[in-house]
């Protein structure tokens, strides 16, 4: 008799655990669906290739590269060395790049100007380079 009552406490407390999880086990609801992940990811490659789209056309541009090699080092590894830098400096500095191409463009920049700025942009990335190589 005491073992029938152990086994009914036993099975009734097993029913009890199934049907208290049950929901929790059948739940297919997620904080961030898989189409919500794969958009999330898809803009972030996007947003990532623009910007470094964006410093490889001012690099590109012959007047720069030239003062790029002279000064700082050949334009593709720096745009090497770009490619490694967090979203966030990729961003600022292609900012940097849209704002100069700009400016050059409209003539508002003298090329003793266009050699400076260029001169910053690729120590920049040097610099963020080292620093994140130290960490």
């Amino acid at each position: 008799m005491l073992k029938a009552k152990v086994a009914l406490s036993l099975l009734s407390a097993a029913a009890l655990l199934h049907s208290s999880f049950q929901p929790l086990l059948g739940e297919t609801n997620h904080v961030v669906t898989a189409n919500e992940i794969r958009s999330e990811l898809a803009n972030h490659n996007s947003n990532r290739q623009a910007s470094l789209g964006k410093l490889e056309r001012l690099f590109s541009r012959p007047e720069v590269a030239g003062k790029l090699e002279k000064t700082v080092g050949s334009p593709k590894k720096i745009m090497q060395a770009a490619a490694v830098l967090s979203d966030e400096e990729l961003a600022r500095l292609a900012e940097r790049a849209t704002s100069v191409e700009a400016d050059f463009a409209a003539g508002a920049l003298s090329n003793q100007e266009l050699t400076y700025i260029v001169i910053a942009l690729g120590t920049a990335v040097l610099i963020l380079i080292i620093v994140v190589a130290g960490d």
